[in-house]
Formats: structure tokens, sequence, C-alpha cells
């Protein structure tokens, strides 16, 4: 008497039947990690001085981790954002443009 399936049998059935499921899309493992250290970055605000500047340039919606190719397109929006609030936050008398 058996009690249990030849070596693989077992595992077999189980992987065959998990290729077969759809699961959910999911981010990948680099934007999970890039995510979270974006997470602690945004926290990194509740630690700034009266005088400190942070300037956290948004990133188009569409924008992944593995968009190399992408870099001239993300800096330029990066510039122009910055010398926005450079510019807005001179305008308000921020203590960094006195």
């Amino acid at each position: 008497m058996r009690l249990c399936p030849r070596a693989g049998g077992c595992c077999g059935s189980c992987s065959t039947r998990l290729r077969a499921a759809r699961f959910p899309r999911a981010p990948g493992v680099a934007t999970v990690l890039l995510r979270s250290l974006m997470v602690r970055r945004q926290r990194l605000s509740d630690s700034l001085e009266r005088d400190d500047l942070l300037i956290n340039p948004p990133l188009p919606d569409d924008a992944s981790v593995r968009d190399w190719h992408r870099h001239a397109e993300l800096a330029e929006l990066a510039y122009d954002h910055t010398t926005k609030v450079i510019a807005d936050q001179r305008a308000r008398g921020h203590p960094l443009f006195r």
C-alpha cells in the first residue's frame, strides 16, 4: 500500500493547477521595493526644519522602475517642476531665498 504519490507526483499536480490559475496583475519586486522607499521618503517631510525645502517632483502615472529609456523625459519633468517650486517659494519669501 502506497501512502504518498511517487516523487514529484503531488507537486506536479499542484503546480499544474497553479499554472492554470489566473492571478491578478501585481507589481514586480523592483516596483514594490521602490515604492517602499518612496513611502519612507514622503515621511522625510515630517523631520524638516523651518528653513528646509524638500522638492519631490511627481512622476507620470505610467512611469516604472524599469523606464531607463525615459530618463531624459523624466529629468526634464523634474527640472521644470523644480524651477516652478523654487520660483514659487522665492516669491513667498521662503527663508532659503532671503
